[in-house]
Order: C-alpha cells, then structure tokens, then sequence
C-alpha cells in the first residue's frame, strides 16, 4: 500500500512540475509586438510582426504592444533610448541595424524579454525626370520664347540650413546645391519624360523634406540668360511625396504651369 501512495506522489508532483513548466512557456510565448507607421504619415507600413523590420530614416514608427499575461512594460529601443510606455514611438535619424528589446513581468513574477532587429534605410536619388516643360511659366521672369527654341535645361537641388528661409535673389533661390544635372538641350512641350540617372550618391533627408528645406529647381538657359522655369520653394507650386518600403522606392514630385519634375529614389 505504501509503494502504491509514493507512486501516486511521485506521479502527482512530475505532472505539477510539468504545467508548471507549460505555464512558463506559454506565458513567454505570450510577449510579442510589432511596428507600425503613424497615421498621417507618408510612406505607411502595415503592421509588421515579423523578427526584422525594415523602415526608413525619420520614419515615425508607432510600437503595438501584443503582450497577454505580462505586465510592467520596458523598452530598449536600440538607440541608447529607453520607454516605460507600452507602445512607445520611434524614429530613427541614421541608417543601420537596431535591436528593439521589450521586457516585461509575466503572471508568474518572471522577467520575459522579446528583441527584434529594425533594418533602418536611407531613401538615395537614383533618377531625376522632366516629364513637363514650358519655358514661358512665368514663374519669376518669362523668357517669351517660341515652342521651336531649343534651350539648355538643368535640374538642381539645393537645400537650406534648419533655421533659414530661402532667399531669392538675381532670379534664383540662394541655397547649398546637393545635386546639379549636365545641361540638356530640349524644347518646351516635351514629347516625353527625360530621364536623368544620378551617378553620385545622394541621400534625402525626409525630415529635411517634410520642413521644407529642399528647393528642387528646373531651369533653361541659352547665350544670353539663366531663367528659374520652376522651385519646390516657389509660392503656389505643387509638392508631394511618397513611397512604399515594401517595394524599396519612394517619389518626390514638383511642378509649376507645364514644368514638372519627379526625384526617384531607392530605400538601400
């Protein structure tokens, strides 16, 4: 009778010791979140759980928390930065590679830990288009030439310090040129996009962007004068941008009275 009651003890405290070890698996499997693009926000991400996520520089990334069964929330956002929040927002300024550390409190009293690498891309101008020209915009000084005048064109980028608005002066925007294309004979009215490639690496800076410090300007010249046909600074010209970090591409577009001029960049 006594060999029979220790077995059953014995039996008894193996099948405790073993829900206990299932209840600690399951609770750790239970700490788990994901990344998502903040509303209103271009270039948006769904929900991304997986272990690597990829977004871009300046991305403001939202943190869900998934989490059951834990509690007491902390985060190592990889950067030196840290959040007690339990869905804190992120952003980083430089590319590169990023361990996001979430810890918790299980309902057992343990400290559970879930890391995920965040795979931070810079967007880098690979192509410039013209896909609209009208030498006669008005935009500042109208040259007045006819359909038939055959002009050098020249795309330019140039940006502005944080706390400057830019200057115009001589007919130009004054700024720090970044990106500057070989002059190009064409007429107005263009037939079709001219297409650009960009040999030298160039990153745009999306924070810079959405403040407005990049002036993307189009000009035509010949023997005698230098007209700005258009600039992403001018009053009333239209700016837009967006992209898509799935596909790896991201488009910034500018445009005044029949000149339009597209920037085409990669995430790398």
């Amino acid at each position: 009778m006594r060999k029979i009651y220790l077995t059953t003890s014995i039996m008894l405290a193996l099948g405790l010791f073993a829900c206990k070890k299932d209840e600690k698996q399951s609770i750790q499997q239970t700490l788990n979140f994901g990344a998502q693009t903040v509303i209103n926000v271009q270039n948006k991400i769904g929900l991304d759980t997986s272990a690597v996520i990829t977004i871009g520089t300046y991305d403001q990334i939202s943190l869900k928390n998934l989490s059951d069964n834990a509690s007491d929330f902390r985060w190592d956002l990889g950067d030196g930065t840290t959040s007690k929040e339990e869905s804190p927002l992120l952003s980083y300024p430089k590319s590169g590679e990023y361990n996001v550390t979430l810890t918790a409190t299980a309902a057992n009293g343990q400290l559970i830990q879930r890391s995920k690498k965040f795979m931070v891309l810079d967007r880098v101008l690979k192509q410039v288009k013209i896909t609209r020209l009208n030498f006669n915009s008005n935009f500042d000084k109208s040259p007045n030439w006819p359909d038939q005048k055959i002009a050098n064109v020249e795309a330019v980028i140039k940006k502005i310090d944080a706390d400057k608005f830019p200057a115009f002066a001589n007919n130009d925007y004054l700024g720090e040129i970044i990106y500057q294309s070989a002059p190009k004979a064409l007429k107005s009215n263009l037939s079709e996009t001219v297409e650009i490639p960009v040999v030298e690496k160039i990153v745009v800076d999306l924070n810079m962007l959405r403040n407005g410090k990049y002036g993307i300007n189009l000009y035509a010249s010949d023997s005698q004068n230098k007209y700005i046909l258009t600039s992403s600074w001018g009053s009333g010209v239209g700016f837009s941008y967006d992209g898509n970090i799935i596909s790896r591409n991201f488009v910034v577009k500018s445009g005044f009275i029949g000149n339009s001029i597209e920037l085409v960049c990669v995430f790398e």
